[in-house]
């Protein structure tokens, strides 16, 4: 394990790095704490005693205390801040915070469940797909999940109720439970609106006039029965026309792509892997391409006319090449998936008496993404010609039996079939109630119950049909009529069949296309209902103070199901396949106890210093009973500095995705024990007896807020996570080499044709991974009043800074390890910014930078290859923002803003995935800004 000291050293040898992001954090800031009141990590400064403390509640804690510093690190960003960033939805935020890694975002959910998605992923330890790693929660609460993975799209929620968004960088499974390893994301909604707010702005792209977003939000509040009663309500519409294909934009047309080098050999010093432009696919064309005999590099041009092909620096049958005659796959998927929502809100409060307090919310989204003509459905070698095929030209079936052939293999990308890809339509309902109450001065307590339904039809195009294609394909002529017919219609009349003529692209009839395609519907249901109950008080003093105490419960009901179309549960389409599941239920029964324990005041070095420890038994009726823990320690050195530190134990319960639901296939080309390069589908098995990940978290961290500088706060904490038994899946590679290598079980996930061909790899979900990863954070804030500085300067200054370091970031599988610290993640992600606010003027410049890596094959892959690349490049972004007081009077405030993204027009530096099935990603969208430049202009108003 790496400690600061260890971080030092590093930055006493690589001096420039670690003073270009000190620069960086100086400078430049994205809003990451509450400005007009201390976060939880700056309370240090907030004497217990002094009657102007907040009283605040701290995410990944159960205890409210005035002046409590939670020991775990937090991080706090307001809905002023959002605003002013220029966030559109709150997922956003994972792109504007350093301690966020790449995960499912509009530009990273394509083709699958959550088309369009907006999903937390702190550390890098949720992948995509993948589980998830951080709990995001709804004041303080688990909202319906929105899959069947218990991920929850925050889409949900509309933004103009959101009071603050509270990030807990450290695990709080004690707190809160299952799958807060990573952290939590809590989303405080605003309970005491009075009047009427909205707000209406719009936006796009400069340059390419794309990604035009409009977005309107309304919302009302009143209180009623002499201020007994309060009632919220609140909309939202939200509407982004997407972008089309990555090929759109410059930097991507050079068609950048990954082919495994023809020229390498162990030893020979050269790399495995080789990038350039103008990458193509090697194994297949639009027209069709012949891949094994006599007539092998055939491909069929416009017309079925034939022609030698020319595979570029590869050898037919690779997956990928540069040049020749291939098609030029570019970058097909789209870079900004279209998505539109709609999101309604209410709430209603009564004091039932000066203790007790009852209330009831609801809340409704209706989501939708497009991510429909993403990629042409394919054929990888499947395609069996016979030697009397009626389309066949002559001259090649002369060549057939010449050779003594009776038909040959053929590969083709489907383009005239029209592109596949799929749609979503989400709706998301819950509602929740509860009475929370006082007595005896301290104690506070709370019960509730919520309900939520969330429904998802997901329709797909333009997928083929595997048995009509073959019969179709299997077309001869028809020794009564003359006429071309499929084989199968001379022995069984009225089957509906259609020849298809597969030669050269556009020679497929419409008639044909419509039997061998298909359009169909898959739906996914979640049921969630659950119940807790809290207490919480000081029972007792000691010599230090009062002692802190919260006990509660849960019970939680999880019903999920996962409704396929009967061809695709029947593996009958070429792409997307896997059966229905479910219905199942997971239920889950939790107790938990916390204490805050003030051990010493007001002596020296111990200005005060107080013990938190908390403890979580959860019943799983999937996997049994586990423990979760949590200790750490604050302590107020000086009334300046605060040191704090937690170790914890947390886990992951495995979801109903990993326990019983099988994957849809993807398809990657690898290489069979033979060396023979073929594509192959890779199915997803689930496993019913995995168990909990178990996760232990470390933090440890200074926070300083100096009375000398005036308002001044920085915080450092380094942070140590291990993750054992991490449910993980195997590449196709892995499981086809461990066969090799005498592996018998892999060796029953081989699935061959009838011909010895490898058909399919079948994977698993496995407690087999390790996963360690550790780090600094940085925060920094200074406001500085410009009058200090001169008598006649008006307004205030103020300056705020994050920033990351991730030190390691490494993975054990197979007896592998692989670190992915500046090789997948950058070491460094740093975002700030600087604040002049004066007679109602708010300007901002902020900026974001992303360090350097290594290499990056596939994004969110951990797999590194040779590329004899020394690194793919850093980059810093620059946004402007404004807003602007216009009328402040007789209560009616507007206010204008807007502002600019992406400033100075950077692309993403090029870190291309391999040629495969579809499109190669051109760079990791997730962590490099795709888009370009773009504006954003509206009005707020209230009254």
């Amino acid at each position: 394990m790496r400690s600061i000291t260890g971080l030092a050293a590093h930055c006493r040898a690589t001096t420039s790095l670690c003073a270009t992001g000190a620069i960086i954090l100086a400078a430049f800031a994205m809003p990451a704490a509450a400005q007009d009141a201390p976060s939880p990590q700056d309370q240090a400064a907030v004497p217990e005693d002094d009657a102007q403390a907040p009283e605040i509640t701290v995410t990944g804690s159960r205890i409210e205390r005035s002046g409590f510093v939670a020991p775990t690190p937090t991080s706090v960003v307001t809905a002023e801040e959002l605003g002013m960033a220029g966030v559109a939805t709150i997922g956003d935020i994972a792109l504007k915070l350093p301690q966020f890694r790449s995960g499912r975002s509009s530009y990273a959910t394509h083709t699958g469940g959550n088309v369009g998605g907006n999903y937390f992923n702190l550390r890098g330890l949720s992948g995509y797909p993948g589980p998830s790693r951080t709990l995001t929660l709804v004041d303080g609460r688990r909202p319906t999940p929105t899959g069947n993975d218990e991920s929850f799209d925050v889409n949900v929620i509309p933004s103009g109720i959101i009071d603050r968004v509270e990030i807990v960088t450290g695990g709080a499974s004690a707190a809160y439970g299952s799958d807060a390893v990573a952290g939590v994301v809590n989303i405080l909604l605003r309970k005491d609106l009075e009047g009427i707010e909205g707000s209406i702005q719009g936006g796009q792209t400069f340059r390419y006039a794309d990604a035009r977003e409009i977005k309107g939000t309304l919302s009302y509040g009143t209180r009623f029965a002499d201020d007994r009663g309060h009632l919220m309500l609140s909309g939202e519409y939200y509407d982004n026309s997407g972008i089309g294909q990555v090929s759109s934009r410059k930097w991507a047309k050079p068609n950048w792509g990954l082919i495994a080098n023809p020229a390498y050999v162990p030893g020979n010093g050269q790399p495995a892997v080789l990038m350039g432009r103008d990458a193509r696919m090697a194994n297949a064309t639009y027209g069709g391409l012949i891949v094994n005999g006599a007539l092998k590099g055939t491909q069929f041009l416009p017309g079925g006319l034939p022609a030698a092909f020319d595979p570029g620096i590869a050898s037919v049958g690779a997956a990928g090449t540069f040049g020749g005659d291939g098609p030029n796959v570019g970058a097909t998927l789209k870079l900004l998936v279209p998505t539109e929502r709609i999101t309604l809100f209410g709430r209603a409060s009564y004091d039932l008496s000066d203790d007790v307090t009852a209330w009831v919310e609801g809340g409704y989204a209706r989501l939708y993404g497009d991510d429909r003509a993403t990629i042409p459905s394919f054929n990888f070698g499947n395609i069996i010609i016979q030697r009397d095929n009626a389309y066949l030209p002559e001259s090649l079936r002369n060549a057939l039996a010449a050779a003594g052939q009776t038909s040959f293999a053929m590969s083709r990308l489907n383009s005239d079939f029209g592109f596949y890809g799929n749609s979503a339509l989400a709706r998301h309902r819950q509602v929740s109630a509860g009475l929370t109450g006082k007595f005896g001065g301290s104690w506070k307590w709370d019960v509730s119950a919520s309900y939520g339904k969330y429904d998802q039809r997901q329709n797909y195009v333009n997928d083929t049909i595997t048995r009509n294609l073959a019969l179709a394909t299997d077309a001869v002529l028809d020794p009564a009529s003359g006429r071309i017919v499929c084989r199968s219609t001379l022995t069984a009349p009225g089957n509906g069949c259609v020849p298809i003529n597969l030669f050269g692209s556009g020679s497929p009839s419409q008639q044909a296309i419509d039997y061998v395609t298909d359009d169909f519907t898959h739906r996914q249901r979640v049921r969630q209902t659950s119940v807790a109950a809290s207490i919480q008080g000081e029972p007792f003093s000691l010599w230090a103070g009062p002692v802190s105490i919260a006990v509660g419960g849960e019970y939680r009901d999880e019903t999920v199901s996962f409704t396929v179309a009967p061809l695709t549960a029947a593996f009958g389409h070429g792409i997307f396949n896997g059966p229905s599941a479910g219905p199942g239920t997971i239920r889950v029964k939790e107790a938990f106890a916390e204490t805050v324990v003030p051990l010493l005041r007001d002596v020296p070095f111990f200005r005060r210093l107080d013990l938190n420890g908390a403890i979580r038994v959860t019943d799983y009726n999937t996997t049994g009973t586990v423990a979760t823990w949590k200790v750490g320690v604050t302590n107020e050195i000086t009334g300046d500095l605060r040191l704090r530190a937690t170790l914890s134990r947390d886990i992951r319960a495995p979801n109903f995705s990993e326990l019983a639901a099988t994957g849809a296939a993807s398809y990657f080309p690898v290489i069979d024990l033979n060396g023979d390069a073929v594509t192959v589908a890779v199915p997803t098995n689930p496993n019913p007896l995995l168990k909990p990940e178990i996760a232990r978290t470390l933090t440890v961290g200074l926070g300083y807020q100096p009375s000398w500088a005036g308002d001044l706060r920085i915080s450092v904490d380094y942070y140590d996570i291990k993750i054992d038994g991490a449910i993980t899946t195997l590449t196709a590679q892995q499981i086809i080499n461990g066969c090799g290598s005498g592996q018998a079980d892999l060796c029953s996930r081989l699935v061959r044709d009838g011909a010895g061909k490898l058909a399919q790899v079948i994977n698993g979900r496995f407690n087999a991974q390790t996963l360690k990863t550790n780090g600094v954070d940085i925060e920094l804030y200074y406001s500085l009043p410009l009058e200090r500085i001169g008598a006649n300067m008006g307004g205030k200054l103020s300056f705020r800074g994050s920033a990351s370091y991730t030190d390691s970031y490494e993975s054990r599988l197979m007896g592998q390890v692989i670190q992915s610290a500046g090789v997948i993640f950058p070491h460094w992600n740093a975002t700030g910014a600087v604040t002049y606010s004066n007679g109602g003027w708010d300007l901002q410049l902020s900026g974001q930078y992303v360090g350097s890596v290594q290499y990056n094959g596939t994004p969110g892959s951990s797999q590194p290859i040779g590329l004899g690349i020394d690194k793919f490049p850093d980059r810093f972004y620059l946004d402007a923002s404004f807003q602007h007081q216009l009328v402040k009077r007789d209560g009616l405030n507007i206010q204008i803003f807007g502002n600019i993204e992406n400033l100075l027009d950077k692309a993403p530096p090029i870190i291309p995935s391999f040629v495969g099935p579809v499109s190669p990603i051109v760079s990791n969208y997730t962590l490099y800004d795709p888009i370009g430049r773009r504006f954003t202009l509206g009005v707020r108003f209230k009254l």
